[in-house]
């Protein structure tokens, strides 16, 4: 190995996790478990996911500008989807009050959560 990557290797050893267990921000749930975003034309949105959740759910928010959806815990923790949410289906977004959470494990729902949705949207005046 050469000395430039055996200095970069020590580097990434070193790196603190970006993601720890006791901090405020959870890794993406894309990373850490299988999940569907299913979205219908009349705002009813479901979250599957195959693992579940470090916390109760306490609200979903939804950043027009990213498109990215985020999940906060009562704890107050934080949780990005990890998938940006297409345009169209952001578009329905917006008309949601609500989201369901459903932890599907062999087949079978084993966990529903039904939580409010904020939309963050930036206004320049």
């Amino acid at each position: 190995m050469s000395y430039v990557k055996q200095k970069r290797a020590q580097k990434q050893e070193q790196a603190p996790d970006p993601y720890p267990e006791d901090g405020a921000i959870r890794c993406p749930m894309a990373e850490k478990m299988n999940v569907e975003f299913v979205v219908n034309e009349d705002a009813e949105i479901w979250v599957l996911h195959d693992q579940p959740f470090p916390a109760i759910l306490h609200w979903v928010e939804y950043d027009q500008e990213t498109n990215i959806v985020t999940f906060v815990t009562h704890d107050g923790k934080i949780q990005d989807l990890g998938m940006v949410i297409a345009k169209p289906v952001g578009e329905i977004l917006i008309d949601a009050d609500e989201i369901c959470a459903m932890l599907m494990q062999d087949g079978q729902i084993r966990d529903i959560g039904i939580v409010p949705v904020i939309v963050r949207e930036t206004v320049f005046h």
